[in-house]
């Protein structure tokens, strides 16, 4: 039983890593990539983050070849923070990100 409970913990967190894998961007609740963590296909344009999400993340992880764009407000309102690589925090922008606009070249 308890093997088949490791086993099965094991194939959910695979599925998990292979969900950001493709993913342009990941989002994670609490700095240094912990927490909740919410995925971002390329050209992914949210003018309104939902689902609990807005004003919560901490830390992104963009992909190679990836640019994301976060915004504070809705609607991508105000001043965009464009990054090309990763941010285990986001100093001023913690907990403010409303709207974002993801895109990736291959």
């Amino acid at each position: 039983m308890i093997k088949s409970m490791i086993v099965g913990l094991f194939a959910l967190g695979a599925v998990c890593v292979a969900s950001h894998a493709d993913a342009c961007a990941v989002f994670f609740e609490k700095p240094n990539y912990e927490g909740r963590s919410y995925s971002a296909d390329a050209g992914s344009s949210v003018p309104r983050i939902g689902n609990g999400w807005n004003d919560t993340i901490s830390s992104i992880k963009v992909a190679s070849h990836c640019t994301v764009a976060v915004y504070e407000d809705p609607n991508f309102g105000g001043e965009p923070l464009t990054l090309s690589d990763d941010a285990s925090t986001l100093g001023i922008w913690d907990d403010k990100i409303s709207s974002f606009y993801c895109a990736c070249w291959y």
